[in-house]
């Protein structure tokens, strides 16, 4: 009896405590908990945080394109942007059909406080846009937007910050 309850404590704690990190319903692990399950940084069971690439130091002006066209379906892949400092850049991409997902990852510049983008769908069904603290060159918590739309948003950041931009697919395809 005494062996029972024990189990049925700890089956309880552990159903309390809760699993997986995908905090937004796109299949992504965004609490940093990591998703994979290859013993890599995005594996829950390696208990590292989900790697971001270093967004780089160079400006993109206007155009956010990734390349080659698919290699950014993970956070740990997200296409590197580099400094921004402005609004409504041209961002585009091919999803990759077997996550659905693109990531980019960019730092603002010194007096860079608010981001607005706006999608063209193309080929790509988008069903989302978020942006991600990326302090630490690891993928955070979502932040949370001031107007957004399946395929806009604005959003307020902190002025030399690292962010991720997420792009949500139904099926992958190109924006």
């Amino acid at each position: 009896m005494r062996t029972s309850l024990v189990v049925l404590l700890g089956l309880a704690a552990a159903a309390a405590c809760g699993g997986g990190g995908d905090d937004d319903d796109d299949g992504v692990d965004i609490d940093g908990g990591g998703g994979g399950a290859d013993g890599s940084a995005d594996d829950p069971d390696a208990g590292g945080a989900l790697t971001i690439p270093d967004p780089g130091t160079g400006d993109p002006g206007g155009l956010w394109q990734a390349s080659p066209a698919s290699c950014c379906g993970t956070p740990s892949t997200a296409f590197a942007v580099g400094v921004v400092t402005q609004n409504n850049p041209y961002v585009e991409a091919t999803a990759p059909t077997d996550t659905g997902d693109t990531f980019y990852v960019f730092r603002t510049g010194a007096a860079f406080t608010s981001l607005t983008i706006n999608l063209f769908e193309a080929g790509a069904d988008i069903t989302a846009v978020h942006v991600h603290d990326g302090a630490g060159l690891v993928f955070g918590d979502e932040i949370a937007p001031t107007v957004t739309t399946a395929t806009s948003g604005t959003w307020p950041l902190a002025a030399n910050s690292v962010y991720v931009f997420e792009v949500i697919t139904a099926a992958g395809g190109f924006f």
